[in-house]
């Protein structure tokens, strides 16, 4: 009896662990750079939530933190249910740069004038 409630508890933590690790491997996170054009916006931060918002708008997005000192914005997400292009184009909309994506002039003018480039 005690051999098997030994066996059933081992089971059961491989269990856990292989659904532990298994989540843990639909995660990817990325780092992306950015550029903050505006003093005010470093100070205050008033572009971090505006774009931390607009990114966890989209399915897949677990964590956001965009730090407007460094000019970064670190994105985890599912990869099987987001693409690291979309991330980028959902930055743009703020009228952010993201990496090689540069916001268009229509996605720009949406940012307070002391923002825009």
């Amino acid at each position: 009896m005690m051999l098997i409630k030994t066996l059933l508890t081992t089971l059961f933590i491989l269990l856990i662990s292989m659904v532990t690790l298994s989540a843990q491997s639909k995660k990817k996170e990325i780092l992306i750079k950015t550029k903050v054009y505006c003093d005010h916006c470093v100070k205050c931060e008033s572009c971090k939530s505006r774009v931390e918002n607009k990114v966890y708008e989209l399915k897949g997005v677990r964590f956001v933190d965009m730090n407007p000192k460094n000019e970064t914005i670190k994105v985890v997400y599912n990869p099987k249910t987001l693409s690291e292009q979309k991330i980028k184009e959902q930055i743009n909309l703020t009228g952010y740069d993201a990496d090689e994506l540069k916001a268009s002039q229509a996605q720009i003018a949406g940012l307070d004038d002391c923002c825009r480039k």
